[in-house]
């Protein structure tokens, strides 16, 4: 069981018997997940490498509460779920509604051979996790969130001030001055948490596919490749785990067995725009609560007498481990890495470039030296600003006009910037069409003055490593010294970084 939660893979290995995968490309395709990833693909995503490993503590610790009721165990257990909000919040919901529900059921049914003082003692215990639980969530999510609040942006402030300042601009100048993209009669705060029913792509969940290009991409449940990637893990380890709780009817398998059915169900019924995405970390979690559950069913078939039972479990767990194997194998050949960087940086999908209809060209990345470059003038540029700043001041980058759509949609390369120069960008934290993002999209074009004040907007960030030349309509308006002051200029090897200031 151990084996197959931190590597198992699925039957995506049998896409290669269709012949249409061919190359080190190729094989990475088929190899890498579309839409449920395993631990061993999630070791450079902390909060999945963190988060995950944390449950199944809580899970170990909630296991020992419910044999040894003791009030250390209850606490420890609180600390454990509640620092889920800090690393994983996606797990920390369905996690404490598990517990919760399994908690009443057990005292429900103890009611009837403890004594009323021993099981009030009982129910103390059991209430003891979900009052620290919340007690530390609740601290994480306003005193240490409100502090990095502080320094960051908050979204809804955001959105009313824009508001106020569309408003007054309105009044003040008339909708002829407003930006052509927002000149329209009715309009309205977006809503930064677009959460609903996926009622328009019901039958399809999201996909890892297209996740670094500038569109979002969906797989049917019943495509052969989805099925052969929730085969055999998903597929057989939640029945059979769902059909061993119910025949032993203990706690803790329930609780296993609800956590890993339920929390299928969000990639399936919910969306979440672009980022719905996000809801894949649920299979994650899915997967690895069924892992346990398949690494049970294995052992019981190694252990069987029946030769045929025991070449069954070993068949079972050898489908599993072909997957990781075979990504391992493909992520030592020379070039892969490099080849697969180039792609994720150029915003492209791994099928341009290892389908049928494959490009022949592999995008550069990082070409001499630009990626280093980049990130340390960055860096420069935010120890200079932050103490001007203290962080409360929003920037503008001038990037390509290529990367600015109609609908914004993903975190382009640029978006680095905003990191390391610790300058806050008026854009939410993704990308949904909205009243600052189409706000900062006429700033980026021509450093239109009505949007740069909608924004509050007190910097600009231009660099030759985001684009060769700055466009003509931004270098014009920058040598306006009425409205900017250039205030400092960084350079690295052939590359440089210039800040100007706004000029009240």
């Amino acid at each position: 069981g151990a084996s197959l939660l931190i590597a198992g893979g699925n039957l995506r290995w049998l896409l290669f018997f269709t012949g249409k995968y061919g190359g080190d490309l190729g094989a990475l395709r088929v190899f890498n997940s579309q839409t449920v990833q395993t631990m061993l693909q999630l070791t450079f995503t902390p909060s999945q490498i963190l988060g995950v490993p944390m449950v199944l503590v809580a899970l170990l610790l909630f296991r020992h509460l419910l044999t040894r009721p003791s009030w250390p165990a209850a606490g420890g257990l609180g600390l454990v779920i509640g620092a889920l909000t800090l690393v994983a919040e996606w797990y920390f919901l369905p996690l404490v509604a598990g517990i919760t529900l399994v908690l009443i059921g057990s005292l429900w049914r103890q009611r009837e051979f403890l004594p009323r003082r021993r099981l009030r003692e009982r129910a103390a215990i059991a209430l003891l996790p979900l009052c620290v639980t919340f007690a530390w969530g609740s601290f994480n999510n306003t005193y240490i969130s409100g502090i990095f609040g502080h320094f960051w942006m908050r979204y809804g402030s955001v959105n009313d001030a824009i508001t106020t300042r569309t408003f007054m601009t309105k009044l003040a100048t008339g909708a002829g001055d407003l930006p052509r993209s927002i000149q329209h009669p009715a309009w309205q705060v977006p809503n930064l948490v677009p959460l609903h029913l996926n009622l328009d792509h019901l039958g399809q969940v999201p996909s890892w596919e297209a996740s670094a290009s500038s569109e979002a991409s969906s797989i049917p449940m019943w495509s052969p490749a989805f099925l052969m990637e929730i085969s055999p893990v998903l597929l057989c380890g939640i029945p059979f785990g769902l059909w061993l709780a119910w025949r032993r009817r203990t706690p803790f398998l329930l609780l296993l067995a609800g956590l890993a059915a339920t929390a299928t169900l969000p990639p399936v019924f919910l969306e979440w725009g672009f980022r719905s995405t996000d809801f894949l970390r649920f299979f994650t979690a899915a997967y690895c609560y069924a892992a346990l559950f398949i690494g049970w069913l294995a052992g019981e078939l190694l252990a069987s007498a029946a030769a045929s039972r025991r070449m069954l479990g070993g068949a079972l767990a050898a489908a599993c481990l072909v997957n990781p194997i075979g990504l391992g194998v493909v992520g030592l050949l020379p070039g892969t890495l490099g080849k697969a960087k180039a792609i994720s940086s150029g915003a492209h999908s791994l099928s341009q470039f290892a389908g049928p209809d494959a490009k022949d060209a592999i995008p550069v990345v990082d070409p001499a030296g630009r990626q280093e470059a980049f990130e340390r003038l960055a860096a420069t540029a935010g120890d200079f600003l932050f103490p001007l700043t203290q962080g409360r001041d929003r920037a503008i980058v001038i990037v390509p006009p290529d990367q600015l759509p109609p609908e914004l949609h993903y975190f382009p390369e640029w978006m680095k910037t905003a990191t390391l120069a610790r300058v806050v960008l008026p854009i939410g934290w993704y990308w949904n069409d909205s009243l600052y993002a189409t706000y900062y999209r006429a700033a980026v074009v021509d450093l239109d003055p009505t949007s740069l004040r909608a924004l509050d907007v007190r910097w600009i960030i231009v660099s030759n490593c985001l684009l060769p030349e700055t466009p003509p309509p931004v270098a014009a308006a920058l040598r306006d010294s009425a409205r900017f002051t250039s205030v400092a200029t960084f350079r690295e090897g052939g590359y440089s970084l210039t800040v100007f200031q706004v000029r009240p």
